[in-house]
């Protein structure tokens, strides 16, 4: 017997569990964890497990990846957007950083406090809540 996987309720599945932030600042992705880390007590690490492989046009494309888990067990990813080979997703070519939040129990409050609270930092230029509908290709995002 064949089993096929449906990608669409994957997909569906993870973002019903999963907040998404796009970032935009001219830092680089270290100096941001560092001032998310400062300023909301977390402690994002370079992770090279979380980090995303893509080929693309014969190229390996690659993603740093940035990972901290709360004590309520909430997860907590970044991503860069942006690489000389391209964009990890094309449609947000404008967002430098991803942050996706996984949590059991989906909480659209604390989306939103993250939200403001990292708009407030002088060296984000614009931080938006990013949603799966605006994807050609949300599997990209899969943790």
């Amino acid at each position: 017997m064949r089993h096929n996987l449906d990608s669409e309720k994957i997909v569906e599945s993870f973002f019903e569990q999963t907040g998404c932030i796009g970032i935009v600042t001219p830092v680089r992705g270290y100096h941001l964890c560092w001032m998310l880390n400062s300023l909301l007590d977390m402690d994002f690490r370079a992770i090279p497990d979380e980090d995303i492989r893509l080929r693309r046009f014969d190229r390996d494309i690659h993603f740093n990846g940035y990972a901290y888990v709360s004590q309520d067990n909430k997860e907590h990813f970044i991503y860069e957007n942006k690489t000389l080979g391209g964009f990890l997703i094309s449609e947000w070519k404008h967002v430098d950083f991803i942050l996706l939040v996984k949590m059991d129990d989906f909480d659209f409050i604390y989306i939103h406090e993250l939200l403001n609270v990292i708009r407030s930092i002088d060296s984000i230029t614009m931080a938006m809540e990013l949603t799966d509908a605006q994807l050609k290709n949300p599997e990209n995002l899969l943790i």
